[in-house]
């Protein structure tokens, strides 16, 4: 997994416009500072030799398409003509990103930002999102009118309070009433322990025997459905871990 730690590494890097002394002042606050320290120099050099590889072949990567569009603005080679700028999925929001949001509406006066998100479908940080950019839109932004959506269709009324109080035991979260337009349904939600007594948890182990259970419980159900057309019981099952 080592080429995929340097991978993600160097991609927040450059996402984020990350400079050595950064890295090495976070490097800090590990418990391991001085390993912390000569990775991050290891992951700097390696980032380092990327971007002269891409400037040398005259390429560029999806991070470099931002910076390059960013640079474009500020320096008035482009000029937008927008005065509504559409964010959609603001959750994900990053700061190149944000400055490229930023360099547009400064560019043209009057210029508006609508944005659109969720604090709490927020998942993107491995990809080099920020969600105090979201939570702190005024700071980036300027003054700003915020309308809440807080009626869901999604799931009854159960789910959607169970959610909202694991979510908000963030306190970095913003905080909401959730209502849904359906009624709770009792036993919506139902918990199997996994015991796992290693301090490294294989994952992959706990989910086979989750799902080991599920087909046994799926199993004792399945002569519900089974008829002379359906063979079989199909179960499809999304999970976020």
């Amino acid at each position: 997994h080592y080429h995929q730690l340097i991978s993600t590494c160097l991609k927040h890097i450059r996402a984020s416009h990350l400079t050595l002394d950064m890295l090495l002042e976070r490097a800090k606050t590990l418990h391991d500072k001085e390993r912390a320290k000569l990775f991050a120099r290891v992951v700097w050099a390696i980032t380092q030799g990327y971007s002269r590889k891409l400037e040398e072949t005259k390429r560029i990567d999806f991070d470099s398409m931002i910076a390059d569009a960013v640079r474009l603005v500020e320096t008035g080679r482009y000029r937008s003509p927008y005065s509504l700028i559409l964010v959609d999925e603001f959750q994900d929001i990053s700061e190149p990103r944000a400055n490229l949001i930023k360099a547009l509406k400064q560019q043209k006066a009057f210029s508006k930002v609508f944005a659109v998100g969720d604090d709490w479908q927020s998942i993107y940080r491995f990809a080099g999102s920020d969600i105090t950019i979201f939570t702190r839109f005024e700071a980036n932004f300027g003054t700003s009118w915020q309308g809440r959506l807080e009626q869901t269709y999604r799931c009854n009324q159960l789910i959607a309070e169970t959610a909202a109080k694991f979510v908000q035991r963030n306190p970095e979260q913003i905080k909401k009433s959730v209502r849904s337009t359906r009624p709770a349904v009792p036993r919506s939600i139902r918990v199997i322990p996994i015991e796992d007594k290693r301090d490294k948890p294989d994952f992959a182990a706990a989910c086979q025997r989750l799902l080991q259970r599920l087909d046994a419980a799926l199993g004792a159900i399945a002569d519900r459905w089974r008829d002379e057309k359906r063979d079989k019981l199909k179960v499809l099952v999304l999970w976020r871990y």
